[in-house]
C-alpha cells in the first residue's frame, strides 16, 4: 500500500493511492485524486478489501521521506 503525490506539467499536484498484492504482485486497487479527504482514503482501502478478501499481513517499508 501507498499514497504519494505527483507534480503535474500545470504546476498541479495528484495523489495517488495503490495497492499491490505481495504474492504476486500485481496491483489490487488504485485511485487518483486533485483533493484528498480522510473520506476518500478511507473509502479506497473498502474498495481495495472488499467482504472477506482482508489483508493477513501489512508490510512497511519505512521509509524516511516525510
Amino acid at each position: 500500500m501507498d499514497f504519494f503525490a505527483v507534480p503535474t506539467i500545470t504546476s498541479g499536484m495528484l495523489y495517488c493511492f495503490f495497492v499491490i498484492g505481495h504474492d504476486r504482485r500485481g496491483i489490487v486497487h488504485f485511485n487518483v485524486t486533485k483533493h484528498p479527504t480522510s473520506y476518500w482514503v478511507t473509502q479506497q482501502l473498502r474498495e481495495a478489501f472488499r467482504f472477506e478478501s482482508k489483508p493477513r499481513f501489512l508490510i512497511f517499508d519505512r521509509d524516511a521521506i516525510c
